[in-house]
């Protein structure tokens, strides 16, 4: 009885125990965040739990004696690919006996949505062996593929090649569009870290070693770097490379990376573009002058490290550049401007015997306008320097065609060498520049080497302009004077020149030549020979009211070349001609003969002057670029035979037949000829014997002031004379 009651107990309590068990499966089912089917071994489903159900959108009761085969569904492999029955999960472990890993499959369901399943499967074996079934689990992964999808999307979109690199092993595993970035395929290249330092630039490796190891003292910020690596063609391509580490061991040393490699060719190349638009002149793509002064300071260090290293400034300027810039256009002052660029940089080859190059690059340097500045470094002597600047010299000289046109345009250089180490860029430049003014004011077309007593003489120069411009401004201190032109058989005065003159407040008269070049390199030019057009024309008047008859019957104003060259110089003249009510034909303006036959544009301003009545010389005619020929084409009423010849004819065989053959010319060309400078009666003897009918000089009176010319004037008159003496 009592072992029939523990017998019952037992029975029971064993009963008890198996209900309980699976009491607690079917609960541990019903919890689990993952879907659970069991297959018999024939592949019918036989049980499934609630996450199940919810995956694939059917109920229990639909589910149970389906197979995984079933045309309910569509299956389909990452690809796109459908997925074979016999290669699904459950169908493997069935036939296989073996557990089934990680498989990723693409579930089509019959509302036409397709969810993303991670699935394991594992075989359930009989106590005999068997597989009597599988067992199969999987996690719906939908969100996270379209995520990871959307990820490597927008990574492919970005250009972004992915790498990981576990750090302790030295393996590197990278995506295919880093493949693809680079130039390799897939598998190409040895995944390993020293594979990857053989393919970094090598001027680039140290950096960016150098940041991966300040990452990993301070992992606050992601790592970033950028650095060039080799391409499969044998480019270089620049890359941002970032990235963080992704795990680490128990005591926080990095164990695996992860990041991004970008290619920012494109954005170095713009921004090397726009380094070397910075540091280049637009016009001649010379570098520029802040180009120039990097490249001084360098060439300052080597020669404080170096003893005895020299270098040498050459600063240039062209001469007359703005007057033919005018008279031309400004189109053609650039083409010039290129010209000159190529000739600079034809003269200063690579391997000069003289100087070598500054680090391979050009020296010439354009710093603005027509200013130009060579440096010539590592020079053995600093007296090299002056055959540099006569190399230039002799380049430069030559004519130039612009658009058919010749174009001569000369070169003034000042040449500062570094002799001083103390001297810095800026105090070179300056020291350069005001050798080459140095060069103007000596006659232009030359090189001079500066030297400390310049400064004075710039200083002088730059308060000589100020001062200049205050006596335009104020009207006070210039003053025209007024030279006879005569008859030479009969000394009668005919006609007068007009000449400026300025006396300073403090420093009396001021010659001629000391300001007038001034003017002109400055621009006051134009205002000046306003000025003097002006007074003329009302002093001729003056004389006229004055003296009616016994008046000079022509004044001649001298036109400067920036006169000429303004559209607005016709109308200028008629306006003042209007003014001061001077007839047209009682003004006469000159233009010399090197401006005249350089420039073909100006036939057609001195035809709209000879338009308005007025009358035309060519002054200083012989010291240009003219043949007796050219005469005729030019609109000309006068010729005046330059000085130069006048002094020179009594001993100068050349001289005297250059005379007598202008006159010839001009007589079959109706001109008349005046000659100039004639300071001796010798001289105004051989004029009149060689047939010349016109004269000025110092033999028939100095340059005087208006109101000393009505005097004379007057005292002709009294002595009843017809017309006016000049020897009275």
């Amino acid at each position: 009885m009592t072992m029939n009651t523990d017998l019952s107990l037992g029975i029971t309590a064993s009963a008890t125990h198996s209900v309980s068990t699976a009491e607690r499966m079917a609960a541990l089912l019903l919890a689990l965040p993952v879907g659970v089917i069991e297959h018999r071994s024939d592949g019918s489903i036989v049980d499934a739990n609630r996450e199940a159900e919810r995956i694939l959108g059917l109920s229990r009761e639909q589910l149970l004696g389906m197979s995984s085969a079933a045309s309910h569904w569509r299956t389909v492999h990452e690809d796109g690919e459908d997925f074979l029955s016999v290669d699904y999960p459950s169908t493997l472990a069935l036939t296989t006996g073996q557990s089934q890993r990680d498989t990723v499959m693409g579930l089509k369901l019959p509302d036409g949505r397709q969810r993303w399943l991670q699935i394991n499967a594992e075989p359930l074996m009989s106590e005999e062996g068997e597989v009597a079934g599988a067992l199969v689990c999987f996690l719906d992964t939908t969100e996270a593929s379209e995520h990871r999808r959307l990820l490597e999307l927008t990574v492919d979109a970005a250009g972004l090649g992915t790498w990981e690199w576990q750090i302790e092993s030295g393996g590197l595993r990278f995506n295919d569009r880093w493949h693809a970035m680079l130039g390799y395929a897939p598998g190409e290249l040895t995944p390993r870290t020293s594979t990857w330092g053989d393919l970094v630039h090598p001027a680039d490796l140290t950096v960016a070693m150098q940041a991966l190891e300040s990452y990993f003292e301070d992992r606050s910020q992601p790592y970033r770097c950028e650095f060039r690596v080799q391409a499969g063609d044998g480019r270089w391509i620049w890359v941002l490379a970032a990235g963080a580490v992704i795990e680490q061991d128990n005591d926080g040393r990095p164990r695996r990376m992860a990041g991004v490699h970008l290619d920012i060719t494109q954005r170095k190349q713009l921004e090397q573009a726009l380094s070397d638009a910075a540091m280049t002149d637009a016009l001649t793509q010379l570098p520029n002058r802040h180009a120039l002064c990097d490249r001084l300071q360098r060439c300052r260090d080597r020669s404080i490290a170096h003893a005895g290293s020299c270098y040498a400034v050459l600063f240039m300027d062209f001469d007359r550049f703005k007057l033919v810039n005018d008279s031309l256009g400004h189109d053609a002052g650039d083409e010039l401007l290129r010209q000159i660029a190529t000739r600079m940089q034809a003269a200063l080859r690579p391997g000069d015997e003289i100087a070598r190059l500054v680090d391979g690059e050009p020296t010439a340097v354009r710093i603005g306008g027509d200013e130009f500045v060579v440096l010539v470094d590592r020079l053995r002597r600093p007296s090299d320097a002056e055959r540099v600047a006569q190399r230039l010299l002799d380049v430069l000289r030559q004519p130039y065609d612009i658009a058919g046109q010749e174009v001569l345009s000369t070169a003034s250089i000042g040449i500062v060498t570094s002799d001083r180490a103390d001297r810095d860029p800026d105090a070179l430049l300056r020291d350069a520049d005001t050798a080459m003014y140095e060069a103007k004011s000596r006659g232009r077309g030359r090189y001079v080497v500066f030297s400390e007593d310049m400064h004075d003489r710039v200083r002088d120069a730059v308060r000589l302009e100020a001062d200049l411009r205050r006596a335009l401004n104020n009207g006070q201190e210039l003053h025209v004077l007024y030279q006879p032109i005569v008859e030479l058989d009969t000394q009668r005065m005919v006609g007068v020149e007009a000449l400026v003159r300025w006396t300073h407040p403090t420093r009396g008269e001021i010659a001629p030549n000391d300001f007038i070049p001034l003017a002109e390199e400055s621009g006051l030019i134009v205002e000046l020979g306003n000025f003097v057009l002006r007074t003329a024309c009302w002093d001729a008047m003056t004389w006229r009211s004055s003296l009616g008859l016994r008046a000079p019957a022509t004044v001649s104003v001298n036109l400067s070349r920036a006169q000429i060259v303004r559209s607005a110089l016709a109308q200028q003249v008629a306006d003042q001609l209007r003014e001061s009510g001077l007839p047209a034909h009682a003004l006469r303006l000159e233009i010399t003969e090197t401006f005249a036959m350089q420039d073909s544009d100006l036939i057609y301003t001195l035809e709209a002057l000879r338009a308005l009545g007025v009358s035309l010389a060519l002054d200083d005619f012989g010291t240009g670029y003219s043949s007796l020929s050219s005469l005729d084409q030019l609109p000309l009423d006068v010729v005046k035979i330059d000085r130069s010849f006048t002094s020179k004819m009594a001993g100068s065989e050349y001289h005297a037949a250059l005379i007598e053959a202008t006159l010839r010319m001009a007589k079959a060309l109706h001109l008349e000829v005046v000659a100039e400078g004639v300071e001796t009666k010798a001289q105004a003897d051989q004029l009149l014997l060689l047939g010349c009918p016109l004269a000025q000089g110092w033999l028939f009176g100095r340059p005087m002031p208006a109101l000393a010319l009505i005097e004379r004037g007057m005292v002709a008159g009294a002595e009843a004379r017809e017309g006016w003496c000049v020897s009275a």
